[in-house]
């Protein structure tokens, strides 16, 4: 299972939109696809229209420290049939994940310890994180094999991006995940109709250049998206053929190779054959 951490300390990125419309491309392509929400807002899981979760991602964290043993995973995960996703869902109480895990054993290790458990269960796992740099952050970080930033062309963003890659050096330089790669940027809600997104898109490419990390996608501004979330599933089921849509995608044909997870000729033919 890949496993790939969603992530930018700074708010408003588009990072649980990416979590999930991601997600459902890659459930698309055939992909067994988990998205684990991190965040205490709990947004991605609002955004796949779950609004009361009777258990959570807090409820397994808070079973492995005391037990060291993580619940049966069928009594966390929930089906998105809209979209053919399985969510880890969270609630408001894993704002007590940062106190809980200060003093523990092993606090840096406790979500990659849940995610052990679901290996084989998926191709993919895809982690909302919170816009911080607080323990669950690190968490995610070291149960990733991959960080993929989402980041909006402003001011911001970009002086923020290079915090954010000072974080990620220090899980590698830790030995917390010396072997964490960043998959690239996606640029979220751009528009080049705006005198301040052609400054700063610009910027961005020449800093991914500086960090020599790739551009993977730009996702245009789009009130579709806000539509989607509200409606409770992803922008590629909600608008399939909207340019957002069509930006993860594509951004998600380009991740299927890069992960090594393309589906040799004779299995698509095959599959095809069988739809006829």
């Amino acid at each position: 299972m890949k496993i790939v951490a969603i992530a930018n300390h700074k708010g408003g990125t588009g990072k649980t939109t990416t979590t999930l419309a991601l997600g459902a491309a890659l459930a698309a392509e055939g992909r067994r696809t988990l998205v684990v929400d991190l965040d205490p807002q709990a947004s991605l899981t609002l955004a796949a229209g779950i609004t009361a979760p009777t258990a959570t991602i807090w409820n397994a964290m808070e079973q492995i420290l005391a037990t060291s043993a993580p619940p049966a995973p069928e009594s966390l995960i929930h089906a998105l049939p809209t979209c053919g996703l399985h969510l880890l869902p969270a609630s408001l109480t894993l704002a007590a994940a940062d106190l809980a895990l200060l003093n523990a054993e092993r606090r840096e290790y406790v979500l990659a310890d849940l995610l052990a458990t679901l290996r084989a269960d998926y191709d993919v796992a895809l982690i909302d994180c919170p816009p911080s740099l607080n323990l669950l952050v690190i968490n995610a970080l070291t149960a990733s094999h991959e960080v993929l930033i989402p980041v909006q062309p402003d001011y911001l963003a970009v002086g923020g991006l290079s915090l954010f890659m000072q974080t990620i050096d220090r899980v590698k330089t830790r030995k917390l995940n010396p072997h964490l790669r960043i998959s690239g940027l996606v640029l979220t809600m751009t528009s080049y109709t705006t005198t301040h997104d052609r400054a700063y898109i610009p910027q961005l490419h020449g800093l991914a250049k500086r960090y020599q990390i790739p551009v993977l996608a730009e996702v245009p501004r789009a009130t579709r998206v806000r539509d989607a979330a509200a409606a409770g599933v992803p922008i590629t089921t909600f608008a399939a053929r909207h340019p957002a849509a069509q930006a993860y995608a594509q951004l998600a044909d380009k991740l299927i190779l890069r992960w090594g997870l393309a589906r040799a000729a004779g299995v698509e033919v095959l599959e095809a054959l069988t739809h006829v």
